[in-house]
């Protein structure tokens, strides 16, 4: 599992190696991939309680005429009335700075019954 996640975050170009914490959402956060001051890195955002993912900052890289492209996707409001620990209350996607969709949970459903023929791997 170890391997997988480091395997995993490498592919979202993030520094493994790099450790920090870091504030996000009024909670304090494993901050992997750069120091909090440095926001021109690619970043996972890790709740230090949960480990739950609560921010991850990929950039895309530029051509000659054009600086690298960040995009920032935010999980917020881990543990709310709404989604408790299963899902976040609001997912927002910023792209260079600039907020470009806003998801929110209003509700979710516990312990719903599924066909489990749409899980069969054919």
């Amino acid at each position: 599992a170890v391997e997988r996640l480091l395997k995993d975050i490498k592919s979202l170009s993030v520094n493994p190696e790099i450790v920090s914490f870091a504030r996000f959402d009024g909670r304090v956060a494993y901050l992997i991939g750069s120091k909090p001051w440095d926001e021109g890195q690619a970043q996972l955002w890790l709740d230090k309680d949960t480990l739950l993912i609560v921010r991850v900052v990929m950039l895309l890289p530029g051509t000659k005429e054009e600086k690298p492209r960040k995009t920032d996707v935010r999980y917020l409001g881990w543990g709310s009335a709404v989604g408790g620990h299963w899902f976040p209350q609001s997912i927002e996607v910023w792209s260079d700075d600039k907020l470009v969709r806003r998801s929110i949970t209003k509700s979710v459903e516990r312990n719903v019954a599924f066909d489990a023929t749409s899980f069969q791997i054919w």
